[in-house]
């Protein structure tokens, strides 16, 4: 949850589907917020991490994202070994990644998918749903310093003279 000039908006996911509900900024009231939209804003991980940016004027959600295999030298494979990032060979390393709104209604795809299904790559099947990835909008470690047990949990932004810094939480999939 978050808030900006017009009010606060919060994101609770309903297992993979996530709602935004939005409440004025006063005067504060037992049950005042609302569902901004029906069915849903977007289908992602479970997990919503969202933050009013004031530079761009938009709604940030950073995400964790399950992005292709990497070898050291960057270059794409298959699943290099049989411990994966909790989501198993098929869904990939965890990485973070972004999607944005200007009305807290509609959101962006993510980031890291350049070519989205209607609704937003979804997960776990998101390797199947993303067929272009832009590796530019993905945030994760090297792979030679990317343990296949370790993976990206969480990841909480916040905002602090005027910028986003981060807290990203890794865990232990073994």
């Amino acid at each position: 949850m978050d808030r900006n000039h017009a009010g606060y908006l919060l994101m609770a996911f309903y297992g993979d589907q996530a709602w935004s509900y939005a409440a004025p900024l006063a005067p504060l009231r037992t049950h005042c917020f609302t569902s901004v939209q029906v069915g849903g804003s977007f289908k992602d991980h479970d997990d919503s991490n969202l933050i009013w940016s004031r530079g761009t004027q938009q709604w940030v959600d950073m995400q964790i994202f399950a992005a292709p295999w990497l070898l050291p030298n960057g270059s794409r494979t298959v699943c290099p070994h049989n411990l994966s990032d909790n989501g198993g060979c098929d869904g990939g390393p965890r990485s973070i990644t972004v999607r944005t709104s200007k009305d807290g209604r509609n959101f962006s795809g993510d980031w890291g998918c350049q070519d989205p299904p209607p609704f937003g790559p979804q997960d776990p099947v998101v390797r199947n749903d993303c067929k272009v990835w832009n590796e530019t909008a993905l945030i994760r470690p090297h792979p030679t310093e990317d343990p296949p047990e370790m993976e990206f949990y969480r990841i909480r932004p916040f905002c602090k003279n005027g910028r986003a810094p981060s807290e990203a939480v890794q865990a232990c999939a073994g």
